[in-house]
């Protein structure tokens, strides 16, 4: 199951930090890909999971990410690439 969300599960957040002088941090690569490789994969997977593992309908969580995840990526919060 592990690889098959690493394998389909795509999302990547294009936030950076500045840290003054243009110098900048990205989230992605230089804070959660260092703690783990595709730690936002893995969190959607597991949201989703123990969403229906609560018995809350298939239907209402996956509306639920298509609207989240529509809202974020039009806020410039995550990356569907």
């Amino acid at each position: 199951m592990g690889a098959l969300t690493a394998g389909f599960v795509t999302i990547k957040t294009p936030i950076k930090i500045g840290l003054g002088e243009g110098a900048f941090l990205s989230i992605q690569t230089g804070v959660l890909d260092k703690l783990m490789l595709g730690l936002l994969p893995f969190a959607v997977t597991l949201g989703t999971y123990f969403a229906l593992k609560k018995k809350i309908r298939t239907g209402t969580v996956l509306l639920t990410m298509i609207i989240l995840g529509a809202a974020l990526a039009a806020l410039n919060v995550v990356s569907f690439k």
